[in-house]
């Protein structure tokens, strides 16, 4: 079955509280979401995020990305998910010294499983024996609470919310003065839960440190009970983390310098951290975050899978199927409605109580989409016929 057309907007959906941390606040989605249509008229829909910061990826690049991997992918014409998932391995990210095109490769990519694995009546969940994982259909995984930065007392009071609701994993937002005092009141606050292993805490500091701040720091955070710091060190220092992984009090988690599959390689050969931080946007799609799974897992690293900033139920439903592939250490996502205004996706995906994660096993993605809610917030940027 060959594609008929495929579409390009632009998302922009109000958010319910601003969040932010040491590099952005955000107070709207700033989304690009691809519907590809079959011949058939089968619809399949990707999503894709990119951040300048993290890949060099403006507007433009996205969508300049966008139209590289369409001309390239564009014509395909599988005879099976299988066949699929093979021409998509073979795809290579775009870049150069500025920018990775990965954001714009996971929205195409995307939407063509989406497309193809509900014209085959196949599940995405599926793919990950392609790339040397089992389909699961019980994982222990359960999904975080993120902490944004600000002030103590929220921090405080939104842990608390968190454990009514039995969250077990929380990632709080560091890189600001007030650290330290933070994450000792948090301490002090939930020591017996900490210690019992009922309650974890992880920081993210967004690339905030220079090595010597890093390795001062360090101790504290093993003091005040965090189990894995992440990106710890500014943009500029990455060529340090060798040095601060190996005596390291914490675990280091790598997020923002892990974009592509040749990075992780790179981070394995050389010592540079103990876990990856998986993201299916910043890290081209599916399929290249499978990969980078199964490198880590055949390296000792631990994996997180974690979520972009307005993420819609499209990225948050890939995000599920690469769980339960992957069955990480810590997870993030589905914040659906409880961050954004009105999410565009029918079923109900949304964080609720422990944090459960449950198995989507309808075909293709498993989600279907709300085509008012989305005519309401999206813009079309692009529209091509495949002949």
């Amino acid at each position: 079955m060959k594609i008929k057309k495929v579409e390009l907007f632009h998302l922009e959906i109000p958010f319910n509280m601003s969040f932010g941390h040491s590099k952005a606040k955000r107070d709207k989605t700033d989304n690009f979401i691809c519907k590809t249509t079959l011949k058939d008229e089968t619809v399949g829909w990707g999503e894709g995020i990119p951040r300048e910061y993290v890949t060099g990826e403006t507007h433009d690049l996205f969508i300049s990305g966008f139209n590289f991997y369409l001309n390239s992918l564009g014509n395909v014409s599988p005879e099976s998910l299988e066949e699929l998932v093979n021409v998509l391995k073979q795809q290579e990210v775009i870049g150069d010294s500025k920018f990775v095109g990965t954001s714009s490769k996971c929205c195409l990519e995307l939407s063509l499983l989406d497309a193809y694995g509900k014209y085959f009546n196949k599940s995405i969940s599926e793919i990950g024996k392609y790339l040397g994982f089992s389909d699961n259909n019980e994982i222990n995984t359960t999904y975080s609470s993120v902490i944004g930065s600000g002030n103590i007392r929220g921090a405080i009071e939104r842990i608390e919310m968190g454990r009514i609701v039995k969250i077990k994993d929380f990632k709080i937002k560091l890189g600001q003065k007030n650290d330290i005092r933070k994450l000792k009141k948090i301490y002090k606050k939930f020591e017996q839960e900490i210690a019992s292993k009922e309650m974890r805490i992880r920081g993210d500091v967004n690339s905030g440190w220079d090595l010597e701040q890093a390795q001062k720091i360090m101790p504290l955070l093993a003091e005040y009970g965090l189990c894995y710091i992440e990106d710890p060190l500014k943009d500029n220092c990455q060529q340090d983390y060798k040095e601060l992984t190996q005596n390291s009090a914490v675990p280091i988690m790598f997020d923002e310098p892990l974009r592509t599959v040749t990075e992780a390689e790179k981070f394995i050969k050389y010592n540079m951290c103990n876990g990856f931080d998986i993201r299916i946007s910043k890290n081209g799609g599916l399929i290249d975050s499978l990969k980078i799974a199964r490198l880590a897992k055949d390296n000792g690293i631990d994996c997180q899978v974690g979520c972009m900033v307005g993420e819609t139920g499209i990225l948050s439903a890939a995000g599920r199927h690469l769980i339960y592939c992957v069955e990480p250490i810590f997870a993030e996502g589905s914040y659906g409605n409880i961050l954004l205004e009105n999410d565009i996706i029918k079923e109900e995906l949304t964080l609720t109580i422990g944090g459960k994660i449950g198995k989507l096993t309808e075909s293709g993605l498993g989600i279907t989409i709300k085509e008012r809610q989305f005519n309401k917030y999206s813009n079309k940027v692009l529209e091509r016929g495949i002949s």
